[in-house]
């Protein structure tokens, strides 16, 4: 797996250890002992609708306290997310909290949209962002998971095959990452163990 750097040369902001530890565990435990919902996915721009052909993965439910406590400090790196990508940004929307189970996985995709008929909801995201919750092992240590790797593409020449050459990232419980939403990226299957993460999207300012 790359390291930071590597990321930050592709223009991927990276921040280690936006969450401790114990906030991770107790955030991730929230997530494992409530209840949840499918996702879905937009096809069309019109609706959302759920395809698991696409997307197979379940947002779960946390406390109000929870969701504030993560939404407040997603909003506090903000100016550095306008640093790195030279862009005002208002506000994120509602953080989602993703659970992937095993066999779980996204297909290649980006999160925004400029099509005039896409909904102004997803033509708005500017910058996405995701922050794992729990370490990507391949060992069967307790609380980790292996599989679920966030690729990113569109970074590197093609290769021989005609083929995107994705640029894997290591989830680490903790870690934020944040890139373009027009950035395609996917999520491989989950081999092993439970996958945990937080999603939100910054709009421009004003």
């Amino acid at each position: 797996m790359p390291p930071t750097d590597l990321l930050s040369r592709f223009g991927i902001f990276v921040l280690p250890e936006f969450l401790d530890e114990e906030t991770c565990d107790r955030v991730m435990g929230e997530m494992l002992g409530r209840d949840g919902a499918k996702a879905t996915v937009t096809l069309r721009h019109t609706d959302d609708e759920l395809a698991e052909r696409y997307r197979r993965t379940t947002i779960a439910e946390v406390s109000t306290a929870t969701a504030s406590m993560v939404e407040e400090r997603l909003i506090s790196v903000r100016e550095r997310l306008e640093e790195s990508f030279s862009v005002e940004l208002g506000g994120c929307e509602k953080p989602q909290f993703l659970l992937y189970r095993k066999g779980d996985y996204i297909r290649a995709h980006s999160d925004g949209a400029e099509e005039e008929d896409a909904p102004d909801w997803l033509r708005r995201r500017t910058v996405s962002v995701v922050v794992f919750l729990n370490d990507q092992a391949e060992n069967d240590a307790p609380g980790t998971f292996s599989g679920g790797v966030l690729n990113f593409y569109g970074l590197f020449s093609q290769d021989p095959r005609g083929e995107s050459v994705g640029l894997p990232v290591a989830a680490k419980a903790g870690l934020l990452v944040a890139f373009p939403a027009d950035l395609v990226h996917a999520v491989t299957p989950v081999e092993r163990g439970n996958r945990a993460a937080v999603v939100t999207w910054f709009t421009p300012a004003g």
